[in-house]
């Protein structure tokens, strides 16, 4: 865990303004590959370009809500908080939510430094995921493998 992260650095997601806010790690990219990197690549016209990065996109996050991310919540916060259940949550499944950690409602108030490092662990962990499978040598990597261009 970084020097200075603090229960303050924990953010929190409250679905439809109501219920508790519950810790959270943002999933949300803006810097994925567009379809100009794709169809300057692989000499597709835009159009299968972009039809490409779609497949690729919903591939990848698809996969990613199925089995990564409550994999890697059984790697960090079950042996410490036990069995949660992991799920996208916001508008665009831009949150990754778990739920029936104890006291995940009350951080400030009854999180210790194990906990704490604990949920650390596993955001770092969803976040460098995220990077991952985001990064242009990933997307390319998908769109090869299941040669999502050659439908020119």
């Amino acid at each position: 865990m970084p020097k200075g992260y603090t229960k303050g650095d924990v953010e929190f997601h409250e679905e439809r303004y109501y219920g508790p806010a519950l810790p959270a790690v943002n999933v949300k990219r803006f810097n994925y590959p567009d379809c100009y990197d794709v169809a300057d690549h692989f000499g597709c016209s835009e159009e299968t370009a972009q039809q490409a990065l779609n497949w690729a996109f919903e591939s990848t996050q698809e996969r990613f809500w199925q089995e990564i991310v409550q994999g890697i919540a059984e790697k960090y916060i079950e042996p410490h908080f036990g069995k949660v259940q992991t799920y996208s949550a916001g508008r665009s499944a831009g949150w990754v939510v778990c739920h029936g950690m104890d006291y995940q409602e009350h951080v400030e108030d009854h999180w210790d430094a194990v906990d704490l490092t604990a949920w650390y662990a596993f955001e770092k962990a969803v976040k460098d995921h995220i990077k991952f499978c985001t990064s242009w040598d990933y997307v390319k990597g998908m769109i090869e493998s299941n040669g999502w261009t050659d439908i020119d």
